[in-house]
């Protein structure tokens, strides 16, 4: 796709990028990228847009690495996952905020990427970038 690079994340990012169709709209994906501890995390949480109708059904990306700020200009960590909302239709995008305990909750619906997350607090805080590529994100099967 000409207008794939650069897209954001990190090949040595623990969980660099993840795609999903955008809900209601098949012809769009969206890709949301973290970048890695070697480079400080700076890129953070971005995502772009692959509009699948483009360039005669080829596909080209229409939006690229378009910045997710998360409060207080946190960054977030190379912890990222997805979950389906109980409606069946829209997602819940999900990073860890670095020198916090704070997860951040992006809804996923017809009209786009919510500006702003929900913001969760609990157990311990992702401190420094020595621990902040440790692990991943994961929900449980029931979505709880």
């Amino acid at each position: 796709m000409p207008n794939s690079f650069p897209l954001g994340g990190n090949e040595s990012a623990s969980e660099g990028a993840l795609a999903l169709f955008a809900p209601g709209q098949p012809n769009l994906v969206y890709l949301f990228t973290t970048d890695a501890k070697e480079k400080s995390l700076n890129n953070s949480l971005r995502y772009s847009v692959v509009d699948l109708r483009l360039r005669n059904g080829l596909g080209d990306v229409s939006q690229r690495s378009q910045p997710l700020p998360l409060p207080g200009n946190t960054l977030a960590t190379e912890h990222l996952a997805a979950i389906r909302q109980p409606n069946g239709r829209d997602y819940w995008i999900l990073v860890h905020g670095l020198n916090n305990n704070s997860f951040y909750a992006y809804a996923v619906t017809p009209a786009g990427v919510a500006a702003q997350p929900v913001v969760s607090t609990v157990g311990p805080v992702f401190e420094g970038l020595s621990v902040a590529e440790t692990g991943v994100l994961r929900f449980s099967p029931s979505g709880r």
